[in-house]
């Protein structure tokens, strides 16, 4: 075979005949690829809904401890105290939560990933990004505890004998 015969069959031109063939994505990556920051924006949504939720938790609790809270006062627990305590709670509710709901969320994550990278052809590779992970707990932990305030202000403000007052 000639030299012409073998390089016309080359499409680089290079002997042997060895060239680069063009990186081909199945629809499903390029369409997967789009998706763009809507993850980010769904975290930061479930985020959001936490620490309303947790308010309203909060609030709740402390009216409907209002005549422990009252005992408490009655004993010289100060305003500041009081507000201690419902900041307290809310960072223990918090905190559990963390601790359950992080390592559940991995774990969910991992599977659903696996799920959705077979489906489409591609290797599962899961990569849990510790520092924005880390400070997204902390943001939510923060904004849980600034977020009971009021209902703290509001308990520590409450006449404790008007909640000491049989109903």
């Amino acid at each position: 075979m000639s030299k012409s015969a073998i390089t016309s069959r080359n499409p680089d031109g290079d002997p042997g005949g060895t060239y680069a063939l063009p990186r081909v994505l199945a629809s499903s990556v390029v369409n997967a690829s789009q998706m763009g920051s809507q993850p980010l924006t769904l975290a930061v949504v479930l985020a959001a809904a936490v620490v309303l939720s947790l308010a309203a938790t909060v609030l709740a609790s402390a009216r409907q401890r209002r005549r422990e809270l009252a005992i408490l006062r009655a004993l010289s627990l100060t305003s500041r105290q009081v507000r201690a305590v419902i900041a307290w709670q809310t960072s223990t509710i918090l905190v559990l939560a963390a601790a359950i709901g992080l390592p559940l969320g991995i774990v969910a994550g991992h599977w659903a990933w696996g799920s959705f990278a077979a489906s489409i052809g591609v290797v599962p590779v899961t990569v849990v990004p510790w520092v924005p992970l880390l400070v997204g707990l902390l943001a939510v932990l923060v904004a849980g505890v600034a977020l009971t305030a009021t209902p703290a202000m509001l308990a520590a403000r409450r006449s404790t004998t008007v909640d000491l007052r049989s109903e």
